[in-house]
């Protein structure tokens, strides 16, 4: 579940990024942990640039998910959210980081502006929040919604549900079992 930027999460194209930042995001993720130590990179180019939506949102999207900081990645993404109440990726990727903390109020509220802004973008995300609080009937129309905007074929979403731990709640449903473990 929750992954910052989820195949299964159907959104806008979005391809804004200032240069830098984009090659620094491309940078970090294919060498990971060995440039924790040169993040300062990133660092400098958004303290020139305070106003920089896509650098900041790098920065929050490295100390998420490379730097494994989640508390300064909430606090650049809380920056982006700022600067940018609408930026789609920043609320999917905060509302992730309060599903891992298990605050899945504030995780559904995010979630929920970002499928408002782009229906079925946070849809999968939002029926693991439904599932994880037993809500069966509201987990299994999100992931309809999985379905009908496109972010899955139907044997995808089954493959994934089956397999995600954030699912165990309705697992035992008989909606789950006969529409996904059937697949």
């Amino acid at each position: 579940m929750h992954s910052r930027l989820s195949p299964y999460c159907k959104g806008p194209q979005r391809v804004s990024f200032s240069l830098l930042a984009l090659l620094y995001l491309l940078v970090s993720h294919l060498f990971g942990p060995r440039l924790i130590g040169s993040m300062s990179f990133l660092h400098a180019i958004c303290a020139a640039h305070p106003e920089d939506v896509d650098c900041t949102f790098a920065l929050g999207d490295f100390m998420d998910s490379v730097a494994g900081d989640k508390a300064a990645a909430l606090t650049f993404y809380d920056r982006v959210l700022t600067l940018q109440p609408t930026h789609i990726m920043a609320l999917n990727n905060e509302g992730a980081i309060f599903v891992e903390r298990g605050e899945l109020q504030k995780a559904r509220e995010l979630f929920t502006r970002a499928d408002a802004l782009a229906p079925g973008y946070c849809a999968y995300n939002l029926a693991c929040v439904s599932a994880l609080e037993s809500k069966g009937e509201e987990c299994r129309a999100w992931l309809h919604r999985v379905i009908e905007s496109g972010g899955l074929s139907v044997e995808q979403l089954a493959a994934q549900a089956r397999a995600d731990s954030d699912f165990d709640n309705v697992r035992g449903e008989r909606w789950f079992v006969q529409e996904l473990q059937g697949m």
